[in-house]
């Protein structure tokens, strides 16, 4: 099964996004540093991005290989990096687990942990 987030622009596919080794949403990169502890790396991910570009601010290349790097391409990648990240959050937290690596154990964790200890003496 492919994996990876693809993009359309105006019903049609704009490559190499979503394509296999290609990262373009800084998944990967994001799942090293483990700022979000839950797992989101690139191939974690199967689905599509359709962007209607009726005012023409999202330009193919000459190559027709990807978009022209401007501010509404960054805006585009920001929004959805944020959107999928806080989704993997949000789950996290309905686990019961930590999201980020700076936020502190929820109390129901710091109470288990010491019951399992007390149990344990």
């Amino acid at each position: 099964m492919k994996r990876g987030i693809k993009l359309y622009r105006n019903g049609f596919r704009v490559l190499p996004y979503g394509e296999q080794g290609d990262d373009w949403l800084g998944l990967d990169q994001s799942n090293n540093r483990s700022i979000v502890l839950g797992p989101h790396m690139n191939r974690s991910f199967f689905g599509f991005v359709e962007l209607e570009d009726r005012s023409g601010n999202f330009e193919e290349t000459s190559s027709r290989e990807g978009l022209i790097e401007n501010e509404y391409l960054n805006e585009l990648v920001s929004f959805v990096y944020r959107s999928l990240t806080s989704a993997v959050m949000k789950v996290s937290e309905l686990r019961g687990r930590k999201a980020t690596a700076s936020q502190k154990a929820s109390k129901k964790k710091i109470l288990q942990k010491l019951l399992i200890v007390r149990l344990m003496k």
